[in-house]
């Protein structure tokens, strides 16, 4: 979070041995073991029909019936086979894994796989496995760089998914909601490259249209071109999309640069024939909730989030607010902003936390948080209250820094999560 904020592949823990490892440190909620065709329901949280929630042990706060309901509506579509869902991560840098890899600055080197969306869609897709679908969430997209080149990292270092040819950057001013957008510059034509590790047949690019102006082709595995892309002009500006039908099976996208400069926000990829939930993961190092709420550029915060038109967005923004003491009351105007915008397309979760020990006061925020999570009937996940304090958290499940969880801590995160959107 911040530079100040100081900024692997992914080893699933066995959820049995999980959970016997945070039990130890404080009460949490065990995952069903009925059927896959039913979904886990955490046993201190209200059941369907159930009435609003106080704060759980878990830190579960304002969960009823009749919050998550156009999130309940894709994952019924999902499990069912008829239909895709969306969802979106607005965060910081403790919701892109900053902490968790195996170098450079704030451990980012690796840590993609590790932040805590990424641990979330790989234990949602077993929670949320039907008979009709056994894949049913997707985490195979990129949207902007979650601003690691503020922590002078090369976003391919960072998700290793990702090669940026030489003429490629990603430090343009925080214009996208999830950081920074790819942007190629005159000269030297070299490649962007995406290698999505799960199968797809239909791949989706987000660019903006406005300028800088040039040109690219798209294939994959080198070989012909899908088609070219234009890129600006156009007023008033848009993230425009690119949708393009391959051959089902894993492969590696190229974006070509054929002439000019242009920036790219983000690729999407799917398979056609089994409907899933796309896990878009746009946080953002150093952000604070005042970032999300930009709208100038059809990247940024509102728009962004607009275009995606997710089912549900998860926000996870206090940390750098508590740093910043951004005042509550601006903090709270600005994350109603978000709440609102987002509630255009779907629900929305808040999260709290996690705790940090550098002395910074997260108290004010949560209990705004939960005043706004009342006021708007969206669920809120205090991670302060889940994990009571990092002094309690960090002996077991150790952090990074005074602010980052490590691994563990992200990992644990993911559970939270899975286990509220499975409970639905």
């Amino acid at each position: 979070m911040m530079q100040r904020f100081a900024n692997s592949r992914y080893e699933l823990l066995q959820m049995s041995a999980f959970r016997s490892l945070f039990a130890a440190i404080v009460s949490c909620c065990v995952i069903s073991t009925a059927a896959a065709q039913s979904p886990p329901v955490p046993s201190t949280m209200a059941p369907l029909g159930g009435t609003s929630a106080p704060v759980t042990a878990s830190g579960v706060y304002n969960f009823n019936s009749s919050a998550l309901l156009h999130w309940r509506k894709a994952v019924a579509n999902v499990r069912s086979g008829q239909g895709r869902g969306r969802l979106v991560i607005l965060g910081e840098s403790t919701s892109m894994g900053q902490g968790s890899g195996s170098g450079g600055t704030g451990n980012l080197n690796g840590a993609y796989p590790y932040a805590w969306p990424q641990q979330m869609a790989s234990m949602l897709n077993t929670m949320l496995s039907s008979a009709a679908n056994t894949q049913p969430v997707s985490a195979n997209a990129i949207m902007c760089d979650q601003n690691v080149s503020a922590a002078a990292v090369g976003y391919a270092a960072y998700d290793t998914r990702v090669t940026l040819g030489s003429s490629w950057s990603t430090s343009n001013g925080g214009n996208c909601a999830g950081g920074n957008t790819f942007i190629f510059t005159c000269c030297a034509v070299n490649n962007l490259t995406f290698a999505p590790v799960a199968a797809f047949d239909t791949l989706t690019l987000y660019y903006y249209t406005q300028t800088p102006v040039g040109t690219a082709t798209i294939n994959v595995d080198g070989g012909a071109s899908l088609g070219t892309i234009t890129f600006g002009p156009a007023t008033p500006d848009t993230i425009a999309t690119a949708t393009y039908s391959v051959a089902n099976a894993t492969h590696t996208i190229n974006i070509v640069p054929t002439g000019g400069s242009f920036q790219l926000a983000g690729i999407v990829t799917s398979l056609s024939t089994k409907p899933a939930i796309d896990v878009i993961q746009a946080a953002t190092s150093g952000a604070t909730i005042a970032y999300f709420t930009a709208n100038t550029y059809a990247t940024q915060g509102l728009r962004l989030e607009a275009t995606l038109a997710p089912d549900l967005t998860i926000i996870a923004e206090t940390g750098n607010d508590s740093i910043n003491q951004t005042p509550v009351a601006a903090y709270t105007a600005s994350m109603q902003a978000v709440i609102t915008n987002a509630k255009l397309s779907g629900d929305v979760i808040l999260i709290a936390g996690p705790p940090n020990n550098a002395g910074f006061t997260f108290a004010p925020y949560v209990a705004a948080l939960r005043s706004l999570a009342a006021s708007n009937n969206v669920p809120l996940l205090d991670l302060t209250t889940r994990w009571t304090s990092w002094a309690v958290t960090n002996p077991v499940m150790p952090y990074f820094d005074q602010y980052h969880p490590g691994k563990l801590g992200y990992s644990d995160i993911a559970l939270a999560v899975a286990e509220l959107l499975a409970a639905p």
